[in-house]
């Protein structure tokens, strides 16, 4: 924490902070204190305010230059993987399941927020409360690879996913691999889904989704997991629509930073589109990659081959 403190100490965002004028500074340290256990926590804003002995006002100043701050590092911190990162993923899960060409896992979350002043129905959801979605990928490790935060909690997981910036840049970021998503989603090339269970599923489907289940349930722990860790994030009180995006963001910053080290962070190679390795440059089992020569090249061809591939297996 004294790591990212210093960082924000140095940053345009804590120093324009210092200048203004008839202004109480808190120190950066305390800014970061009072963040976190304002994010981890369900307390009011006042309970938060009293217990480090700052007024409401300050304590909303605070989350708003904290969450400037954690998206001003989220490029380093949430990031897709490496070709070779995406190749030990795939070869790690092709061995434990059989499973080939997985480079990570993708699911919404709702996230509850209070009737907001504008658009109330949009953001209604189908279980009739008020939401903003955040869309997840993570790995294997339960780190966020990517996240696309803020559409009303109406709009489908397939609208969101076509929307979201990731989506046009999925083929040149996957190559031959692919993401796992439920039902929810378009099977693709890029992102596999289960069978449709219409009562008339081989077995060959049936072991297809059996696998496709267990592994895919690993996105719906990150979301979990990143809930329990920052519990504001079970109902978010915050009145404006772009603060609660940006707190959303800053706990998905915070969660990955559980989990790298400061040498990471701030690491300024960004991600796999940056480097000049591919993944067919990579030395790693041809099994666990796949291709386009394998499989055809649509999403239900792809999901078709694979589904027969693992029938083959006992």
């Amino acid at each position: 924490m004294h790591n990212l403190a210093d960082r924000f100490a140095n940053s345009n965002i804590f120093l324009e902070h210092v200048h203004e004028k008839g202004k109480t500074i808190v120190e950066p340290i305390k800014h970061m204190q009072i963040f976190l256990w304002y994010a981890g926590h369900t307390s009011s804003y006042a309970d938060v305010a009293d217990r480090f002995n700052v007024t409401v006002s300050t304590l909303f100043a605070i989350i708003g230059r904290m969450n400037q701050f954690f998206d001003s590092i989220a490029a380093n911190v949430i990031k897709w993987p490496s070709p070779q990162q995406r190749a030990t993923t795939k070869e790690k899960i092709f061995k434990q399941s059989g499973f080939p060409g997985v480079i990570g896992f993708i699911d919404g979350t709702h996230i509850r927020i209070d009737r907001p002043t504008e658009n109330q129905e949009s953001y209604c959801n189908r279980k009739h409360y008020h939401s903003v979605q955040a869309q997840i990928i993570c790995d294997d490790y339960c780190k966020i690879i990517d996240c696309f935060i803020g559409y009303p909690g109406s709009v489908h997981d397939a609208r969101v996913f076509q929307s979201s910036f990731i989506f046009p840049q999925l083929q040149e970021l996957c190559q031959d691999g692919h993401l796992l998503g439920d039902s929810a989603y378009p099977c693709l090339y890029t992102c596999l889904t289960p069978f449709k269970d219409n009562g008339h599923l081989t077995p060959m489907q049936l072991k297809y989704n059996k696998i496709h289940n267990s592994l895919r349930i690993k996105v719906e722990h990150t979301n979990g997991l990143l809930k329990q860790r920052f519990r504001q994030l079970y109902h978010i009180k915050l009145r404006k629509i772009d603060r609660i995006v940006g707190l959303i963001k800053s706990c998905c910053v915070l969660h990955n930073l559980c989990h790298i080290t400061d040498k990471q962070i701030f690491d300024s190679e960004h991600n796999s589109l940056d480097s000049s390795t591919t993944d067919e440059n990579l030395d790693h089992d041809e099994g666990a990659s796949g291709g386009t020569h394998q499989y055809g090249n649509t999403g239900t061809s792809k999901r078709n081959s694979i589904a027969h591939s693992l029938s083959q297996k006992h």
